[in-house]
């Protein structure tokens, strides 16, 4: 075997570790992330949440993310607290008891039209997109050069393997 076999294969197994910690730290389906998920903006993952999916990630990969400049991506647990947006969000609460609402109900007649129960609405700074694919090369290799090609050629298999997760995952849980 080659090397860039195994890196394929050590890659694709990193890909894996990271989408299931996202999926469960997030409560997200795992059909529902990409490569291109955004943890910040798409997720509205901050301040705690970050720290617990960092160290539920690295419970399974030996990579010491303590380097990280976490500040460019992530905002802190209670930035927006004392802010303006803290009574904006209060304001929206209604909001999103009703987007809860329906989504049960959804999920009770079996329906998936997509729905989803996250306001697209983030609060405090705007930070740049830290996407799963990211992630994956923060926990991979922080240096390598060649990582958006390799990944590029494991993307359909990793996503032929979110399905079969979620199908499995389904089976054992929702039946």
């Amino acid at each position: 075997m080659n090397s860039r076999s195994l890196d394929r294969k050590y890659l694709f197994k990193v890909s894996k570790i990271v989408f299931r910690c996202v999926a469960r730290n997030r409560g997200e389906d795992i059909n529902n992330l990409s490569v291109n998920t955004s943890l910040n903006n798409d997720l509205g993952l901050d301040g705690d949440d970050v720290d617990e999916l960092f160290d539920d990630i690295t419970k399974y990969i030996r990579e010491d993310l303590a380097d990280f400049d976490y500040y460019k991506y992530f905002n802190d647990e209670g930035s927006f607290a004392l802010s303006f947006n803290f009574l904006f969000a209060i304001l929206l609460l209604p909001l999103k008891i009703i987007m809860s609402v329906i989504h049960f109900l959804l999920s009770i007649l079996g329906t998936n039209i997509g729905f989803s129960r996250r306001l697209p609405i983030r609060f405090g700074m705007k930070k740049s997109d830290f996407k799963l694919s990211e992630l994956i090369r923060l926990t991979y290799a922080k240096e390598w050069n060649d990582f958006d090609i390799l990944l590029a050629e494991i993307e359909s298999d990793l996503k032929a393997w979110q399905y079969k997760f979620q199908d499995r995952f389904n089976q054992r849980y929702k039946s």
